[in-house]
């Protein structure tokens, strides 16, 4: 619980630990207290269901969702300020980070997102209905994650005409609620401890049928076929990243997933204990040294 880990990092009872949310401002205004700030390995990013009975099977749908809210403001709803934007699934500290994948992200444009739904053959004349009937997005979110962007995904969903539905879950339900098929739209908190573009691959190939990850459905030949060449060819050639820059924006050309956003780790520790780490979430403890 971050308020407790907060009370208990001010009162002495810990010597170092990961607050988020909204605790860290007071952490952060105590000089007894040091701060080390790291960026993740992986960005959390959405998920739409591809199921043939969902509207998100469609990437003009998809792309429309994308366009209907600004990124940068999910993130600072979701981070209390204390996040980066996404500009891949992976963060720029990741080798083979490709920042051109950015520049294939919808911007904030409502206008575009509607335009998207026409395409798809949405009339939008009262809300947005298929068929006579009106369209609803039922939007998974995880608070402990994702505090309240999930709430400021529904409300910017709304104002463009779609009926939503938001379900909050925790972390302990995300995987059986998502193999299921009660979802549209979910964020998926993904915190890799291991700095590499590879992953991501359970939660984008194979069956969540089976035991896998994959709980959107997606099928993406270009990403699977660019990650084995990747991981097939020499580590330190240039066509290594190549291949991982072709995988990276092979997932976000249609829209398979949208790169959300990260939240930096901020690690407090009494003063005078140092430590290093092995990225977000890892603690070297052989570094850890105590002093004055």
């Amino acid at each position: 619980n971050q308020t407790t880990a907060a009370n208990e990092l001010l009162g002495g009872g810990l010597d170092v630990s990961i607050v988020s949310g909204q605790d860290l401002q007071r952490l952060e205004t105590n000089p007894d207290l040091t701060l080390q700030k790291v960026t993740p390995f992986g960005m959390q990013f959405m998920f739409f269901h591809h199921g043939d009975n969902h509207v998100t099977s469609d990437p003009l749908v998809r792309r429309a969702i994308a366009a209907a809210f600004d990124r940068e403001a999910f993130t600072a709803a979701a981070t209390f300020g204390n996040g980066v934007t996404a500009q891949s699934y992976v963060s720029d500290g990741v080798q083979c980070f490709d920042p051109g994948v950015a520049e294939m992200l919808p911007a904030f444009d409502v206008e575009a997102a509607r335009q998207s739904l026409t395409e798809a053959g949405y009339d939008l004349s009262a809300g947005i209905a298929k068929d006579g009937a009106p369209v609803e997005i039922r939007i998974v979110g995880v608070p402990t994650y994702q505090n309240s962007g999930p709430e400021y995904l529904q409300a910017m969903l709304q104002q463009i005409g779609f009926q939503t539905s938001l379900r909050s879950i925790g972390i302990e339900e995300f995987s059986t609620v998502l193999s299921g098929d009660d979802w549209d739209v979910s964020a998926v908190a993904f915190g890799p401890p291991m700095p590499s573009p590879n992953t991501i691959t359970p939660f984008v190939t194979g069956d969540a049928g089976q035991g896998g990850s994959n709980f959107s459905g997606i099928s993406n030949s270009e990403f699977e076929t660019a990650r084995e060449a990747a991981l097939a060819a020499d580590p330190s050639s240039t066509e290594r990243c190549d291949y991982w820059s072709t995988a990276q924006r092979a997932l976000v050309s249609e829209l398979d997933i949208l790169p959300l956003f990260g939240d930096v780790s901020s690690y407090f520790s009494q003063k005078g204990i140092t430590f290093g780490n092995f990225g977000p979430y890892v603690i070297d403890p052989i570094s850890i040294k105590i002093g004055e």
